[in-house]
């Protein structure tokens, strides 16, 4: 039972968030139109002030106009997940606070917005409502947080019959980010963080073979060969330590 214990406790110490109200703001398209302040035509992201107001107008949106699919795909809930860490990274920013890895566990954790009339953190929709129903590791690879772990921002909302094709893109683009993703160093693979946090999400799609063949799937032919070629040496690896948080 100590693990109810332990949600009950930290479930009394969440922060019940409020956002302004999504009049004049967007609404459920406010996501959408942040995106494009905050990647450009370039899909180059920066941190714009502007897009906050967006944000918080599809995060009050959702919570009440809900989809009503949102029990059979993670699709809305990967977007509201983003929203939410976007609009905590812009507020740290208008607020001077630092992003460090140990501010983003916190908001993660501590911040619960009202969504479909539920006071979820994003770390809720990450383990329960992604995770706990799905268990499908490039889901992950779409969400975002600004921690020194955490993968490329994504730049296209989640969705439109795309879900599937979108995460192998985004797992795709995060393996081989030089900064984020999949190191080479002195004959050793190094494989980020989150494959040592989500070791049996991977081993559930894996089924016995190593993360070299794992990955190897994942990604495109220059970086599949280099890890064929550690997969000949038994597949050498580690994990390595991500990047410095900040920046989308």
């Amino acid at each position: 039972m100590r693990w109810f214990a332990w949600l009950l406790l930290l479930s009394a110490c969440r922060e019940q968030v409020e956002v302004e109200s999504a009049q004049g703001r967007g609404g459920r398209n406010g996501y959408q139109r942040a995106l494009r302040q905050i990647c450009g035509d370039a899909g180059e992201p920066s941190l714009q002030r502007g897009a906050r107001p967006l944000l918080d107008g599809y995060l009050d949106a959702m919570s009440s106009d809900w989809p009503g699919n949102m029990g059979v795909l993670p699709t809305e809930w990967i977007n509201v997940h983003n929203a939410i860490m976007l609009r905590e990274r812009l507020l740290a920013q208008e607020e001077g606070r630092p992003w460090t890895d140990d501010e983003v566990r916190r908001v993660e954790r501590r911040r619960a917005y009202r969504i479909d009339g539920h006071y979820v953190s994003a770390s809720e929709i990450r383990h329960e409502r992604i995770r706990g129903k799905h268990m499908h590791f490039p889901h992950l690879a779409l969400l975002w947080t600004g921690a020194s772990d955490s993968p490329p921002f994504p730049c296209e909302k989640a969705g439109g019959g795309r879900l599937s094709q979108q995460a192998d893109e985004a797992l795709a683009a995060w393996l081989a980010d030089e900064a984020r993703g999949i190191r080479v160093q002195d004959g050793e693979v190094l494989f980020p963080p989150a494959f040592e946090r989500y070791r049996h999400d991977i081993e559930l799609q894996a089924v016995g073979e190593s993360w070299c063949v794992y990955a190897g799937r994942k990604v495109d032919p220059p970086l599949r060969a280099v890890l064929r070629e550690a997969e000949t040496r038994g597949c050498p690896h580690r994990v390595h330590d991500g990047v410095e948080p900040g920046e989308p």
